[in-house]
């Protein structure tokens, strides 16, 4: 939203690569939460509901890894946009 303000403002071609490129991170970021950590930690719930150690783990690994990517995406939409 601050985005979207910020080139109301100033005008499109004012505004730097690095909020465009921190604009692509964040909205990567986005559909790397709904496509893939959504599912994991759904999967990871009915794993835990029906008591399946291994099938749990797995999901576990697997939304750990997403959500690192995830915070990692958010990290490098926030340097990129400061630079």
């Amino acid at each position: 939203m601050t985005g979207g303000l910020l080139v109301m403002l100033i005008g499109q071609g004012s505004v730097g690569w690095g909020v465009w490129a921190g604009l692509g991170l964040v909205l990567t970021a986005i559909a790397l939460g709904a496509v893939v950590a959504r599912p994991a930690s759904n999967l990871l719930r009915s794993s835990v509901l029906e008591g399946d150690l291994n099938s749990a783990r797995t999901s576990a690994k697997r939304l750990s890894r997403v959500l690192i990517a995830e915070s990692l995406l958010w990290s490098a939409a926030l340097i990129a946009m400061v630079a």
